[in-house]
């Protein structure tokens, strides 16, 4: 079971309501996407510093589960939206059964990080920790 993990933090600014916005269109992919299970989003509800604003968790049965989440145009529709407030992402996606001492491979374990350059509005979409390493 590959788990799914992705948190986000917004730019400085964005309005209470788009952040509500932001977390409905993602909990909507539950209902839209095949394969996506256990999905769970939210938003901080401590006051940490060093915490995220968001974050998204859910599960899929494969990699190529993971593949067609990510080409699958609802979620791609709301990843659009919410990047665009955005100041970073980041997220994993791992295989609890694997042990922690298995050497990453491509079929094995993915990570990608997003960063939303505020000026610019480049992105680096991800990219998969095993293939840096």
């Amino acid at each position: 079971m590959i788990q799914h993990v992705v948190l986000i933090n917004f730019r400085h600014g964005v309005p209470e309501a788009t952040r509500r916005e932001c977390v409905a269109r993602l909990r909507e992919l539950a209902t839209l996407v095949p394969g996506l299970s256990n999905w769970r989003v939210g938003t901080n509800l401590t006051t940490m510093t060093r915490a995220w604003d968001m974050s998204l968790i859910g599960e899929f049965a494969s990699l190529a589960d993971v593949a067609a989440y990510r080409d699958h145009p609802a979620h791609r529709d709301a990843q659009q939206f919410v990047d665009a407030y955005a100041a970073e992402t980041i997220g994993i996606d791992f295989d609890p059964e694997i042990p922690a001492t298995a050497t990453p491979t491509e079929d094995a374990s993915g990570c990608h990080t997003r960063r939303a350059a505020r000026a610019a509005g480049e992105h680096q979409y991800h990219l998969d920790r095993a293939r840096r390493q």
